[in-house]
């Protein structure tokens, strides 16, 4: 946010700052063919629109999570995400049954099919 002191600002907009309750109060700068330069907005206003805009942002940000929680090969801006896709060998290899991380394990057949033949 740029600044500037209040005894550089005019005697007008020094005048409609020093007004009471200026909440819904917006001051338009003009130039000089009537087109808005700027606009002043008081404190509350100003507090207000920060909140407003921070709500917004995350409210973006969850949905952002919540998407790539839902399909974590989606894409973002026609950019892959940069986190890999599960592995379903880690997942098989995290569970508690050694035939699902190692086939071979419950059955040497499915291993080595000819081994089907020496048994």
């Amino acid at each position: 946010m740029r600044q500037i002191a209040q005894a550089d600002i005019g005697p007008a907009l020094r005048a409609l700052l020093a007004e009471p309750d200026p909440e819904h109060d917006d001051i338009g700068i003009l130039g000089q063919n009537g087109t808005v330069l700027g606009v002043v907005i008081p404190l509350d206003a100003y507090q207000f629109f920060l909140k407003a805009v921070e709500r917004a942002e995350d409210e973006a940000d969850l949905a952002t999570v919540a998407a790539w929680r839902a399909d974590p090969l989606a894409k973002e801006g026609g950019e892959s995400w940069p986190f890999a896709a599960p592995d379903p060998v880690a997942a098989k290899l995290a569970t508690d049954d050694p035939a699902a991380a190692d086939p071979a394990a419950a059955d040497p057949a499915a291993a080595d099919p000819a081994a089907a033949d020496r048994l």
